[in-house]
Order: C-alpha cells, then structure tokens, then sequence
C-alpha cells in the first residue's frame, strides 16, 4: 500500500506498470516525444471500467524529474468523474484550466474517445507532445 500511495479514488483501479492493465482496457497511446523534464514509465496509471467491464477511462500520470510527489502532466481519456484522479487540473476538461494548467488534445483516428493533455509545463513542450500523439495515432 505505501509503494503505491493512497487508496484510487471511487469507480477509479490503479495499476503499477501499463502491462498490469485489465484487457478490457484500450491500450493507451504512448507518447512517441516525452519531455525531457518528465519521467517515463508513467507514475500513475488510473483505469475506469463500466459495470459491464467495459473501457471507461484511462489516464497517465507522469511527473517531473525533479518532483518525486505532484504529475506534472495527464495523458488519457475519460472526462466521467475524471476531477477524481487528475484533481483541479479535470477542470481544463469542462471550463477553463487552472492557473499554470493548459491542455490539448488529439482525435485518434480509431478511437472515439479524444486524447487529451493536461499540463503544467510551457506551452510549446504541450504543442510538441500533443503534435507527437496525433502522428502516433494516425497509423
């Protein structure tokens, strides 16, 4: 329980490693371009099933290299109840983002669900992650 931190929030499983996935869940889009600031594999992984066990959500948590504690940027999918795992930043999902928060997001061509990404880093690392998923996702 330490090793993974506090309990996921309601409806919301956590994973360790992306492999520990349930099958029910898409595979999420791994980002070609990670910022050099961020640390990869993901921190925090959330996952969402419906009651039927179908894909609901699914968001990555990664943080900076400097920053053992605080995501400094989202990538998923899933906007239910999404302010329960990604916190005040859920808010760039629905109205204007938070302080210091900006967001973009990508429409994959095989999924219906938009990508989206939330961050706390310069506009110009979001533009470059953003712009390296919308080519990731087009094959």
């Amino acid at each position: 329980r330490l090793a993974l931190g506090p309990p996921p929030p309601r409806g919301w499983q956590r994973v360790p490693l992306i492999a520990d996935l349930p099958r029910a869940i898409t595979a999420p889009a791994i980002p070609p371009y990670v910022p050099p600031q961020l640390t990869w594999p993901p921190a925090v992984l959330r996952y969402r099933l419906t009651p039927r066990g179908r894909d609901d959500g699914l968001w990555l948590g990664l943080r900076a290299v400097a920053d053992e504690i605080d995501v400094a940027m989202w990538i998923g999918r899933g906007r239910r109840e999404a302010h329960a795992v990604l916190g005040a930043a859920a808010r760039c999902l629905t109205e204007r983002c938070p302080a210091g928060w900006r967001v973009g997001r990508v429409q994959a061509a095989a999924a219906a669900d938009r990508l989206w990404v939330i961050t706390r880093l310069a506009r110009r690392e979001l533009e470059r992650v953003v712009e390296a998923l919308s080519h990731a996702t087009e094959r």
